[in-house]
């Protein structure tokens, strides 16, 4: 049973003495936070309500100590100090902006750590406090406007915005992506190649792969072909590449893809149980195990490679969607490749790493 959270706000306002201009502030943030979860609840996701409203009216609170890039930490403290929740004073730590990742955090002089938004509630809170100016709640697109006139088309700020705005706004369901899939007239094995070389290309971008250990782990649907069709390119980078291959490809493109990769002479091992699975010891994994269509619990071996993945010191990548995301056992990723969208599944979550858009090819 869900527990009750009580807060007297107006107690906490006048406890930090915030202005009455901020306070109208932090309601018209609230209703805009109101029509972010009704949106969410007409496509059957549920934010917990009450963390929403109490966060939203007390994400402002450390603008009484500091009005820039400090408020939401300054915030966080005095909402502990009083004795709130800390899943409510989180909304107020991580508001800012659309988060700050801790290598924009050192710069700025906060703590080297991440200030941005995990779970649904906080993303609500971040997202609804983008929406309002002030007193008056616009839409994303004025919004964006602002912050590229501030920070540039081309900076982290409008690029974790805009991937807050997909996450709760624009993210598709698997038979959503399967009927963008079918519409563009792109042939299965010509997406698969081009996630591939995306992978590889944008991995790359940000690992730099040359000489780096990589396994990629391949599940037997599609999104297993995709790792493979990865493996040829990252080889061809000079990566050093060994799949763990979890049962025969289902599709023939998938197929393909494998038999291309033997044909490259690319390391192999067959894993058919979880005595199969050794320590990894690779410095980047790519986890393409399981895609969206997991229905059920995650069974063995991969229930056993994800416990591995997750306690292994390599740098995680999981494309599409983390493996067993919805389910008890998950992968844990640093990056997350989401395919053309955000998918539902990965909504509200919680931690997914960073994520990115990869272009498959498809236009929107």
């Amino acid at each position: 049973m869900k527990r009750k959270i009580k807060i007297d706000v107006e107690v906490i306002w006048d406890a930090v003495e915030m202005p009455k201009p901020l306070r109208t502030h932090c309601k018209t943030v609230k209703k805009s936070c109101d029509k972010v979860i009704e949106t969410l609840e007409a496509r059957g996701i549920y934010p917990d309500k009450e963390i929403v409203n109490y966060g939203a009216l007390l994400h402002d609170v450390g603008r009484v100590i500091d009005g820039g890039v400090r408020q939401g930490l300054e915030g966080y403290n005095i909402l502990l100090e009083l004795g709130v929740p800390e899943e409510i004073a989180l909304c107020a730590r991580n508001h800012v902006g659309s988060g700050i990742p801790k290598e924009e955090a050192v710069e700025k002089g906060l703590p080297e750590e991440d200030f941005i938004p995990e779970t649904l509630e906080q993303k609500i809170v971040a997202y609804g406090d983008n929406l309002v100016a002030f007193d008056k709640i616009t839409n994303y697109s004025e919004f964006r406007a602002g912050f590229v006139e501030k920070f540039g088309e081309v900076s982290t700020q409008v690029a974790m915005s805009d991937l807050l705005h997909s996450e709760l706004t624009d993210f598709i369901s698997r038979d959503e992506m399967l009927n963008i899939e079918k519409a563009a007239e792109i042939p299965v094995r010509q997406l698969m190649d081009n996630v591939g070389k995306e992978i590889a290309k944008i991995i790359d971008g940000k690992f730099s792969v040359e000489g780096k250990n990589i396994e990629i782990y391949c599940g037997p649907g599609n999104n297993g072909g995709d790792g493979y069709s990865a493996a040829l390119y990252l080889k061809e980078k000079g990566a050093n590449i060994e799949i763990l291959s979890f049962g025969n490809p289902k599709s023939p493109e998938s197929k393909d893809f494998k038999s291309l990769s033997l044909e490259k002479n690319i390391n192999l091992a067959l894993v058919l149980n979880s005595k199969d699975l050794a320590t990894p010891e690779a410095d980047i994994i790519i986890d393409c195990l399981l895609g969206t269509g997991l229905e059920g619990p995650v069974k063995e071996p991969i229930k056993s490679a994800i416990s591995k993945i997750n306690n292994s010191s390599a740098v995680i990548v999981s494309v599409d969607v983390p493996s067993g995301i919805g389910s008890k056992v998950h992968v844990n990723p640093d990056l997350t490749l989401a395919l053309h969208k955000i998918k539902r599944k990965m909504v509200g979550f919680g931690k997914v790493g960073d994520t990115l858009i990869l272009n498959m090819g498809i236009e929107n």
